[in-house]
């Protein structure tokens, strides 16, 4: 019993957790034998300042705490972290198997360094934690099989970094997690088999990487957001074992890169916003080759109204290609691209690629009615010798007198003239060809005529072809 009055008072919280005092952990310093007569076989909690005492008493005694003690819960809840001096994690290790608790910390500015720290098999919380203006490092570090939990964190200014470091097999969230300006790097990351995910996260200026990172789970990617500044996005050499989505809330100003993703499983893209935008003459080759890796995921995914629109961008990236200087006296090298490029701007102004049936049904359109026009000029009537297109009164003219006159009046030949340029404009369509024949007779068109309504007949036909590329594209079945 006199033994027992010697120990320090034995504090427990709400969740019956024995408190680690300061009292206790001199005599965890001082005498073991009697530090593990006072903790019994209770679950013990190091938290407050009694967690920051022992991590500023340095590595190696803080290492050998958590070794002798592996069941036990570390918290730095709503702990301030000095500003100015660099907060160190460098090779900390936690206890194997009790959780941590970083939630509401406040690290002021200055470098945060968790390099090659190990956490245990317990949940990791860091929920509505804020970071300063410095680089905080997360580099090398292995989390254990619990949930690691950064939801709604804050960075701020300054490169964060992830590389090589590994996760277990519970769920990763960076739900509304705030990434400020600075590159986020997560190369080489390595993500275990829970979700992984970045919901409504949020990335500023900088550049994001995820190259050669694994995700053995589901990763979500479901409204991103994207500051202007964000200069891109690469999961290069990725690879994904379980479902991904992927959508953002502002149209990205870049592509994103998956080139070399390696994808098992159902890859959702249509909410992915993106535009491809270029200068003319300047080389794309890069975009191209990511708009083409966007492409046969989306076609992969039987999602091809997005495989549309990522082949489109591709031909508008490929688009005025020219050669090396070493071609540049050949005047055939330049003939090809500049050929090829007009078709190919064309048939993205005519019909987006086949993603448009108004662009080619207004040009249809257009060709019949400069048909009719054509027609109503070409014709050797008094009548429409006097027509224009935007009058509606016609008045003989003395020197057409001794034209050829057509029973009837404007209006009769304007319904004439609209039946040659359907003949010329649709010639397929029944009936209309023979009726045609008689009127252009009465008509008394001119030679040049047919030439000019040929050419009209071509381009109409032109359009009527990209109309049903568009409703084929529209309709296709997914």
């Amino acid at each position: 019993m006199t033994a027992d009055t010697t120990l320090p008072i034995r504090n427990f919280n709400e969740n019956q957790n024995l408190i680690v005092t300061h009292e206790a952990m001199s005599l965890w310093f001082a005498d073991r034998e009697r530090w593990r007569e006072w903790a019994g076989n209770d679950h013990l909690i190091l938290e407050g300042e009694v967690a920051l005492d022992l991590w500023r008493c340095g590595r190696e005694k803080w290492n050998d705490w958590c070794q002798s003690q592996p069941k036990a819960d570390i918290s730095f809840k709503e702990v301030i972290f000095d500003s100015g001096a660099t907060v160190s994690f460098f090779g900390f290790e936690f206890p194997n198997y009790g959780e941590v608790d970083f939630s509401f910390a406040e690290f002021r500015s200055g470098e945060v360094d968790f390099r090659g720290t190990k956490f245990g098999y317990g949940d990791l919380r860091f929920l509505c934690t804020e970071f300063g203006e410095g680089k905080v490092d997360f580099s090398n570090s292995k989390f254990g099989g619990g949930e690691v939990d950064f939801r709604g964190i804050k960075f701020g200014e300054g490169v964060v970094s992830f590389r090589n470091s590994e996760f277990g097999g519970g769920e990763v969230s960076f739900f509304e997690a705030e990434f400020g300006d600075g590159n986020v790097f997560f190369t080489g990351a390595e993500f275990g088999h829970g979700n992984v995910s970045f919901q409504m996260a949020r990335f500023g200026h900088g550049e994001v990487t995820f190259d050669n990172a694994n995700f053995g789970g589901h990763v979500g990617f479901k409204d991103v957001s994207i500051s202007e500044g964000c200069t891109s996005i690469s999961f290069r050499f990725a690879s994904f074992k379980s479902s991904v989505e992927f959508s953002t809330r502002e149209v990205l100003p870049f592509i994103p890169d998956f080139v070399g993703t390696k994808t098992t499983n159902h890859f959702v893209l249509t909410g992915l916003k993106c535009s491809f935008k270029r200068k003319w003459f300047t080389d794309a080759s890069k975009q191209a080759e990511r708009l083409c890796r966007l492409k046969e995921i989306a076609e992969h995914n039987k999602d091809y109204k997005s495989a549309l629109r990522f082949h489109a961008d591709e031909m508008r990236a490929a688009r005025w290609f020219w050669p090396s200087y070493s071609d540049v006296f050949s005047i055939f090298h330049f003939i090809k691209p500049f050929g090829a490029g007009l078709l190919d701007w064309l048939f993205s102004t005519c019909s987006s690629y086949g993603q448009s049936i108004i662009k080619p049904v207004l040009g249809f359109l257009l060709v019949v009615f400069i048909l009719i026009a054509l027609t109503m000029h070409e014709s050797n009537t008094i009548e429409a010798k006097n027509w224009h297109p935007f009058s509606s009164n016609v008045v003989p003219d003395a020197c057409t007198v001794d034209c050829h006159r057509l029973e009837g009046n404007t209006r009769d030949i304007l319904y004439l003239a609209s039946t040659v340029s359907l003949s010329k404009a649709i010639p397929f369509l029944g009936g209309i060809g023979l009726d045609a024949a008689e009127v252009r007779k009465e008509l008394n068109l001119s030679a040049r005529y047919g030439v000019m309504s040929s050419l009209l007949s071509g381009l109409s036909f032109l359009f009527m072809f990209l109309i049903g590329l568009g409703l084929r594209n529209k309709f296709r079945l997914r």
